[in-house]
């Protein structure tokens, strides 16, 4: 391992795994401290920017579906079903499991989806 892919992987360890767990875990407490003081009007704003971007994903996914996209038509119905809701409840850890995906098997495709 040279110096140039040890800086890399030190980027994406800390830039995409600790920084991105760091955001996550601190948006939880934000929430739950929003809701617990009774701010609950903040605390829904909160949840919704944190699942804003799955639910945009979730919504391009079954336009694509709708509007005849070949490559999702040839999806198994059961996919139709597991990949929006996927998306949608699971989307703030997505970057932080590709990225760490990409350090461990160093294949650009994961990269490039993070």
């Amino acid at each position: 391992m040279g110096c140039g892919d040890s800086l890399s992987f030190l980027r994406h360890f800390l830039l995409g795994i600790v920084l991105g767990i760091f955001n996550f875990v601190s948006s939880l407490i934000n929430i739950y401290y929003l809701y617990k003081e009774g701010h609950k009007l903040y605390g829904s704003i909160s949840v919704f920017l944190l699942w804003f971007p799955g639910l945009v994903t979730s919504t391009a996914f079954i336009v694509l579906y709708a509007s005849g996209n070949k490559t999702v038509l040839k999806l198994k119905r059961w996919k139709l079903v597991v990949y929006p809701a996927g998306l949608l409840l699971f989307y703030p850890v997505v970057p932080i499991i590709l990225t760490l995906t990409y350090l461990v098997t160093r294949n650009e495709k994961h990269h490039e989806r993070a």
